[in-house]
């Protein structure tokens, strides 16, 4: 089965879905947000959830051109 397969099977089971079984699916879902992958320089969790909001962000930036590119920051770096 594909992955497409897969994903239209579960959305027609979710469609007749009782709470039990959404409550487990949410708590599948949310548990796989909040497992630490890692941990920052701090020290401090890294989750998939804060991760995936810190990409998201950072391809904010990079669209608003809030960024500096590697020369200049080599050129900066030699100032430290």
């Amino acid at each position: 089965m594909t992955l497409l397969q897969k994903k239209q099977k579960i959305k027609k089971q979710l469609d007749k879905a009782d709470n039990r079984l959404i409550d487990m699916i949410y708590a599948i879902l949310e548990a796989d947000n909040t497992t630490t992958i890692g941990y920052t320089v701090e020290g401090e969790k890294l989750t998939r959830g804060k991760l995936k909001k810190e990409v998201a962000d950072a391809h904010l930036r990079i669209k608003k051109g809030q960024f500096v590119e590697h020369s200049k920051l080599v050129a900066q770096s030699k100032n430290w």
